[in-house]
């Protein structure tokens, strides 16, 4: 049994009605109605790797498209589960070892967008926090952004929060 499986979001595996027609009939999806459920789903996956929870979880949440349906429907997406859904996202099931052709990682300050009074939410509470320092620790060495009344690494940040756009809190780099 796998228990280590982990999702890497990204954009181009989102499937809506716009371009359904391009997912492959058979693909390994978790479809959703609204990028919120969507964004929970891969969350409660990925808190559980390496855990037999994990297990569980991508049984119930992955489901397989069985059919397209036509561009008169909103819910385009026909799965195994007997449900037709408005989004897929396409999942590959990867190693930590192993990374999709542009992934995610955590900011450094040097190249952190995020200004004071920027909003990041929570990924567990989808609570909304707004950013009010930027601080460097010198018994750390490392920089730490204050988000409600905490202080944060970047790394505790791209694994705890996302933006409000639903995007991680990193960049996005392309592997090589």
């Amino acid at each position: 049994m796998n228990n280590n499986r982990k999702i890497y979001f990204y954009e181009k595996n989102i499937y809506t009605i716009v371009n359904a027609d391009k997912l492959p009939i058979g693909s390994e999806v978790i479809c959703c109605d609204n990028l919120k459920d969507l964004y929970i789903k891969i969350n409660n996956i990925n808190e559980s790797s390496g855990t037999d929870v994990n297990e569980n979880l991508w049984n119930n949440i992955v489901l397989t498209v069985i059919s397209i349906r036509d561009i008169s429907h909103t819910n385009r997406f026909l799965c195994n589960d007997g449900k037709c859904y408005n989004i897929a996202y396409f999942v590959s099931c990867f190693d930590e070892s192993l990374l999709p052709e542009e992934y995610y990682v955590p900011y450094k300050r040097e190249d952190c967008p995020l200004v004071l009074k920027d909003v990041v939410i929570q990924k567990k509470s989808l609570t909304p926090f707004i950013i009010t320092d930027f601080k460097y620790k010198k018994n750390t060495g490392l920089w730490y952004i204050t988000a409600g009344d905490k202080d944060f690494t970047f790394k505790q940040l791209f694994d705890l929060f996302i933006l409000k756009n639903w995007k991680p809190c990193g960049n996005l780099v392309m592997n090589e």
